[in-house]
């Protein structure tokens, strides 16, 4: 089977640095349009509640190791560090779901961060049993203006063209699936705040 990655590793013979540019354009775009429909059919279910929440007994470092793992090259090429608060506790979800949530919110917070800039990343487990997931960058804000329409279905901020407007309509539904909420918090210019919470589930 060929793939662009076979073509770019040379497996068919020496291609050009023009060649190459132009195959990993089209590998990222193919790649884009991947994630863009798997999101648009993830969406439908969730709309038409045809989704059901595969609930698991979860281990939340295990759960952000893995939500942080293919954001990795992302920081790297921004030069941003994440900063995890270190914690320890069990809770149950969707694991793929709520990864897909973190991952979503984290590559979020990368597009409005400047290079060079941070990202903290933090989760709670209250004495009620309910788990708070935060992830804060110190980029360049959202206006007040904004703010109204993030959540909503194929919306893109001005500030960026690498948003689908799927992401965070997309986590959103899947937080409500858990029976939690989400909400937003910024100060324009300066940074943005993202709070998810999941209530206690039985799995």
């Amino acid at each position: 089977e060929i793939s662009f990655k076979h073509i770019l590793e040379e497996h068919f013979g020496n291609i050009t640095k023009d060649q190459k540019q132009i195959i990993s354009l089209l590998n990222q775009n193919n790649a884009d349009a991947l994630v863009f429909v798997k999101n648009l059919l993830a969406i439908f279910k969730y709309e038409a509640k045809v989704r059901k929440l595969l609930l698991e007994q979860v281990e939340v470092s295990e759960l952000l190791k893995q939500a942080i793992s293919p954001i990795r090259s992302l920081l790297e090429e921004k030069k941003i560090s994440l900063q995890v608060t270190p914690t320890n506790f069990q809770f149950v979800c969707d694991l793929f779901e709520i990864k897909r949530v973190i991952v979503n919110l984290l590559i979020n917070a990368i597009n409005f961060t400047p290079s060079g800039g941070r990202i903290e990343l933090q989760s709670i487990k209250n004495e009620l049993g309910d788990v708070i997931f935060i992830i804060e960058d110190f980029g360049s804000g959202i206006s007040a203006e904004e703010l109204p329409n993030l959540f909503k279905r194929f919306w893109q901020s001005k500030k960026t063209s690498s948003s689908t407007g799927l992401g965070l309509y997309l986590s959103k539904q899947i937080i409500e699936a858990h029976g939690g909420k989400i909400w937003v918090e910024s100060k324009f210019g300066e940074w943005t705040r993202i709070t998810f919470v999941i209530p206690e589930l039985v799995a």
